[in-house]
């Protein structure tokens, strides 16, 4: 079963940087919602509880849960992989695939797939089953 590895930005990037794509973002969702509910003042609020404190937090709540949740698994992800969580990883991502794809080079079911797909000769893959067995 072949391991992917995520290559997004996101996933790659270290924490501050991270951090900094988070904030933006929470920004300009904040930004556009607060627009949005100024333009249609005919309809107020969609939740009010009766405090304004507690309405904060339900809103900003709202708006920074997809981020969170982002995050977590960027993190789980990394922890599964065995990666920094806070650094930089995509030259450790590169040579994780490397490995990958140089392990499966000795394996004898990678060269007999390629001859089932016609990559190599049958001759190929003899000579390669005597090297490898």
């Amino acid at each position: 079963m072949p391991t992917f590895y995520n290559h997004n930005f996101l996933f790659t990037a270290g924490f501050f940087v991270r951090a900094i794509v988070y904030i933006v973002i929470f920004a300009i969702y904040t930004a556009l919602i607060a627009i949005g509910l100024t333009l249609s003042g005919k309809y107020g609020l969609p939740f009010t509880t009766g405090s304004l404190f507690l309405d904060r937090v339900i809103f900003f709540s709202a708006l920074a849960s997809p981020l969170i949740f982002v995050e977590w698994r960027i993190r789980v992800n990394r922890k599964k992989l065995g990666l920094s969580l806070y650094k930089n990883i995509s030259d450790d991502l590169l040579h994780l695939e490397l490995n990958k794809t140089s392990s499966d080079k000795k394996d004898l079911n990678y060269w007999f797939e390629l001859k089932e797909k016609g990559a190599i000769s049958d001759d190929e893959y003899q000579v390669k089953k005597k090297e490898l067995l």
